[in-house]
């Protein structure tokens, strides 16, 4: 026999006279997103954000991005618009949606003249339209669209205006998200599914107690919308979009229509129309990280600013991050970067001892190198087919889950001597063409080959799933085992394929380990380095894992420092 289970969700209006049941005063829902009871919600949140929170500002005036759609000024809804240059100071919005499989209308080069001229209202894809319906419902006249914004077919204005992200999100009064739509075909206005819609319970009332009313109806799928990304694609399959996770950390307010309500998250609140929601600017440790990371970048802006001295003071919230973002969905693997971009600018503004290198924190003069101890908590896969990032940063692996280890800033080893990028365009957070940094420090040469002994203990085996291999020298005293690598990549998968035998040397960090409060297990941790190029007679080397074991092989200041070029 099959149980199932339904979640309703009983309530009470604000005039309810039901005063012995323990009800929250919720709002009876329009049967659409598209209801006038929505938008004036809509209205009252945005008025509230602007006049009442701080942190979110006024969100009135900003220098419009380099291009914009004009919705003109008292138009009707279904108005046609035309593209305009941003050469003024105005209020405007910006879009989040899902490109999908269906390719929206977009600008190039060919029609750039005639949509300066107009676009026909009918020519727009239903969330499109619905988006210039919601702004010029709530008076907002101009409005950012990636797909018509940027000239599709030009690399050099793709390039630039991606560069942009930071500021056209942030410097947008509203950010609207058609959070449930897969593609631009499905628009942002939704009706409420029959299953829920709301049924009165009436209490008719005696001599002694007043009639009331109780509403029941099956509860909002939130737990979709504030778990990790993966469980959302069916609800909301914006929030699996990578692009969208800069979008909503830039943007200053956004409204997401879900296919039930309406969802607005600022810098001070995260609500939702039935109120069954988390209205806090400190989410509780039970909304998942992808939400945390978004409120711990926010409220750690100070920490940010603070001393290079302070290792994590940027790593931690960081790392956090892009562990989050890793997980999400990009069309084209080469935007990995441009679509953090934008995050990236808004951290580094924030940090200017440091500088931002393929998704990495470093810094040559402070000789900050921790974010190199990163290692690929999933199962290992193959590089992209076309290369996208240096093999010392974690996004040259494809579908990683990168965790990073610490590094103990009284045990460093090395020596960050260069960090040299060659970018696609003018963003060096963006596309990268190339890439490559010189660290000098002490090298162990090893063979790499098959664990030699079934490992049990984890903390010893770092990696249990299936991509264990160790380099040859003398075992630990005390537990027998040879030093293992964690592989970043499958090694039958790799160009060439990594096999036993084959030669690498293990560049020494320093020491380290997962618990910055457990001294006592800290390990030695190098990067396991291989040969794949020589220059000018000397050899060029690649990352291929990460190795740490819990006993010194030799005394680091002994040994000989090379300079390991890797690229």
């Amino acid at each position: 026999m099959r149980v199932s289970s339904v979640n309703l969700q009983f309530f009470v209006d604000k005039s309810s006279k039901c005063s012995w049941l323990p009800l929250q005063s919720c709002p009876k829902l329009a049967l659409s997103t598209d209801s006038p009871e929505t938008f004036s919600r809509l209205r009252r949140w945005l008025e509230t954000c602007r006049t009442e929170h701080g942190s979110c500002g006024a969100g009135s005036y900003s220098a419009l991005p380099t291009r914009v759609v004009d919705l003109g000024e008292g138009a009707d809804e279904k108005d046609d618009v035309r593209l305009c240059e941003g050469d003024q100071v105005a209020q405007y919005a910006a879009v989040s949606h899902c490109w999908g499989s269906r390719i929206p209308i977009t600008t190039t080069t060919a029609n750039l003249d005639a949509h300066k001229q107009n676009i026909s209202f009918s020519d727009l894809p239903k969330t499109f339209q619905d988006v210039v319906a919601i702004c010029r419902r709530l008076q907002i006249r101009y409005l950012w669209i990636d797909s018509l914004c940027i000239i599709q077919d030009d690399e050099e204005d793709w390039q630039i205006e991606s560069s942009r992200m930071a500021s056209i999100y942030e410097g947008s009064t509203l950010t609207i998200a058609a959070s449930a739509a897969q593609d631009s075909s499905e628009g942002c206005f939704m009706s409420v599914p029959t299953g829920r819609t709301t049924h009165t319970l009436t209490w008719p009332g005696s001599s002694t107690t007043p009639a009331y009313s109780v509403y029941v109806r099956r509860a909002y799928p939130h737990a979709q919308f504030w778990d990790e990304y993966k469980e959302t694609q069916r609800e909301a399959p914006l929030l699996d979009r990578a692009w969208f996770y800069q979008e909503r950390f830039l943007s200053p307010r956004v409204v997401h229509f879900s296919k039930c309500e309406l969802w607005w998250e600022c810098q001070q609140i995260s609500t939702c129309e039935c109120k069954d929601s988390i209205p806090s600017m400190a989410p509780p440790d039970h909304i998942p990280m992808e939400v945390r990371n978004r409120n711990q970048l926010k409220a750690h802006d100070g920490q940010l600013s603070a001393s290079p001295e302070d290792e994590n003071s940027i790593s931690d919230p960081w790392q956090l991050g892009v562990r989050a973002y890793s997980k999400l969905a990009l069309t084209f693997p080469r935007d990995v970067f441009p679509a953090l971009s934008g995050l990236a600018t808004r951290v580094q503004e924030s940090k200017p001892g440091l500088t931002y290198y393929a998704g990495l924190w470093l810094s040559v003069e402070t000789n900050k190198l921790s974010d190199l101890v990163w290692i690929n908590d999933g199962y290992p896969k193959a590089r992209p087919r076309r290369w996208r990032a240096p093999s010392w940063s974690w996004a040259s692996v494809s579908e990683i889950l990168p965790r990073w280890m610490y590094l103990n800033p009284d045990h460093i080893y090395a020596k960050l001597v260069e960090v040299k990028l060659k970018p696609f365009g003018v963003d060096g957070k963006g596309e990268l063409r190339d890439a490559y940094i010189t660290v000098s420090g002490p090298v162990i040469r090893g063979v790499i080959g098959a664990p030699t002994v079934q490992v049990t203990d984890r903390q010893n085996v770092l990696h249990p799933r299936g991509a264990e291999v160790w380099i040859r020298g003398e075992p630990n005293p005390r537990s027998g085992l040879r030093p293992l690598v964690r592989l970043d990549l499958n090694p039958k998968l790799c160009k060439p394929p990594i096999v036993s035998g084959e030669a690498v040397y293990c560049l020494r960090l320093g020491r380290g380990g997962f618990d910055q409060d457990a001294k006592s297990e800290e390990r030695d941790i190098s990067l396991c380095l291989r040969v794949v190029d020589m220059e000018n007679g000397q050899p060029v080397f690649e990352r291929i894992g990460l190795v740490a074991h819990d006993y010194v092989l030799e005394d680091p200041t002994r040994q000989r420092q090379f300079n390991m070029k890797i690229v």
